[in-house]
């Protein structure tokens, strides 16, 4: 078994499809499968199991991915004489996420990113429901999710506590009867809310949640706007006497740039943790660590989530 067979298992194992690991590889569909017989015998294990839409993974499979990856990698060393040097990588990271993380996460290291990096690329794509086969197949580099629990062959960090907070705009009614007295719930009836929508599903309340897949054909008086875009939120309540539930630590960015004031954090608002997620494919890879670590530096900065005061909303 030489290298090149490790290698075309590492792709199968990724794409999930003989022809396309075989296109990846160079080789032809039939030297493909001689090299899956011959790595079948080899390992004493059917390895990949054959379904309508192409070829999924044994658990002796899973098993050998990660050992085989850091082989593949060890070997390709052994020919690099490079040093990782931030300032010649000329490179495009893809990430997945909606549009709360690029402000929350992304926007406050893109100073220092592209200071040590000046050729740096970033593209932004929604994460959609596939993103574990997405972070598989290389379609993305890495991604931020909540409450994540770590799958085979992914890695996590949790970049920080997160929670919802109520904001509104710095002319609007409850903050001036906020510097006057305590917030009562009562006190909020009267205005409506601007929701967010978008298809990532987290795992609470809906009430609290951002992710709100249905939204009903009949008005119920609670929302007066749904949209998908945490960004259009800020222009919407500057010109009205809505209300938004948004995360604390975008919040908290956004009152810096725009006229807003946070009210507080709804007393039943659950506490989450947005977190980073990676693959083995991307795991030992220089660039993508210096890449991670950047991000995960800034979140240090993040204010405690106890400073946030509290409302009985």
């Amino acid at each position: 078994m030489n290298i090149d067979a490790l290698r075309f298992f590492l792709k199968l194992y990724e794409l999930q499809n003989l022809s396309e690991a075989a296109d990846a590889c160079g080789i032809s569909p039939s030297a493909a499968s001689r090299l899956l017989g011959k790595l079948r015998e080899q390992f004493g294990d059917e390895l990949f199991h054959r379904y309508a839409h192409g070829m999924t993974p044994s658990v002796r499979s899973h098993a050998l991915y990660e050992p085989m990856l850091q082989l593949v990698s060890a070997y390709g060393k052994l020919f690099d004489t490079t040093t990782f040097d931030p300032k010649s990588l000329n490179r495009i990271f893809r990430i997945g996420v909606v549009d709360k993380a690029v402000t929350t996460f992304f926007a406050p290291a893109f100073a220092d990113l592209f200071k040590d990096s000046p050729n740096l690329s970033i593209e932004f794509r929604h994460p959609g429901q596939s993103y574990n086969r997405y972070l598989i197949r290389g379609d993305l580099d890495m991604g931020i999710f909540p409450n994540l629990t770590p799958e085979a062959g992914f890695h996590t960090h949790v970049l920080c506590e997160e929670t919802m907070v109520l904001v509104v705009g710095t002319a609007h009614p409850l903050v001036e009867l906020q510097a006057m007295r305590p917030l009562e719930c009562s006190d909020f009836a009267p205005y409506r809310l601007i929701k967010v929508a978008h298809d990532m599903q987290i795992d609470y309340d809906e009430k609290w949640s951002t992710a709100v897949t249905s939204i009903p054909h009949v008005g119920n008086g609670d929302a007066a706007v749904w949209t998908p875009y945490f960004m259009s939120v800020p222009s919407m309540l500057d010109n009205s006497d809505f209300m938004s539930i948004l995360p604390s630590h975008m919040a908290q960015q956004l009152v810096l740039r725009h006229r807003l004031h946070i009210l507080g954090r709804p007393e039943h608002a659950p506490i989450f943790q947005p977190t980073l997620l990676w693959h083995d494919r991307t795991h030992y890879d220089p660039a993508s660590q210096w890449f991670r670590a950047k991000i995960i530096s800034r979140c240090r900065e993040f204010k405690n989530l106890s400073k946030i005061p509290v409302i009985p909303y």
